[in-house]
């Protein structure tokens, strides 16, 4: 009933999108019976020894990656409703303008952005590849050291990033893939495991499967 300020109401909401409470009630139940019977028929018997994750690596620790990484710092033109537009653009485009001249990043920073970590140059730190949204992260990694972006619009505002330096994808060493491999291991476990378990669930009719 979280949101309806009473119970009436929350059963009138049901019944709009014809469901019966009772019914709503019966599928949370069983909902939590499955999940509890998952438990303790698939999960609890799953296990993943260290010996079968040193294996892991030592046959696939080339696809063990850590991903590219940039330093980064940013320049936000915030727009706050529909009307700043026109401006922020106009801002963002004479910040560009003013980079490709030659002009200091850290200087622009403190005399335009709206954005976070001002006296610090604007700097976001390390990002990985992949952290950000797909068009940030393809303008950010398409970058050489030094290089700046073209003004990126935002939710927040218009963007324009500089990298100052990039660091390539390397092989994980054994200590910081353990905690992947253990991962992809248990995801294999339990999916053979829960196909084990519903087949075994058929096999001695307990339950229908439709």
């Amino acid at each position: 009933k979280i949101g309806f300020p009473s119970g009436a109401l929350f059963e009138g909401d049901l019944l709009s999108q014809r469901v019966n409470l009772k019914e709503l009630q019966s599928r949370f139940r069983n909902k939590e019976i499955m999940k509890r019977a998952v438990a303790y028929f698939v999960r609890a018997k799953i296990k993943v020894e260290p010996l079968e994750v040193e294996e892991f690596y030592q046959k696939r620790k080339e696809e063990l990656l850590a991903p590219e990484q940039a330093r980064v710092s940013t320049i936000l033109i915030q727009t706050t409703k529909p009307a700043d537009e026109v401006n922020a653009l106009k801002i963002a485009r004479n910040v560009l303008k003013r980079l490709n001249s030659g002009e200091n990043f850290e200087s622009l920073v403190k005399l335009y952005s709206q954005g976070a970590n001002i006296e610090e140059g604007g700097s976001l730190g390390v990002i990985e590849k992949g952290d950000l949204i797909k068009e940030i992260d393809e303008a950010i990694f398409s970058l050489d050291k030094g290089e700046v972006t073209a003004a990126i619009k935002t939710e927040q505002g218009y963007r324009i990033f500089k990298v100052y330096e990039k660091l390539p994808a390397r092989q994980l060493a054994f200590f910081e893939a353990q905690e992947i491999i253990n991962s992809i291991l248990y995801a294999e476990k339990f999916s053979q495991g829960f196909k084990e378990w519903i087949a075994q669930l058929k096999e001695d009719a307990y339950i229908v499967i439709k």
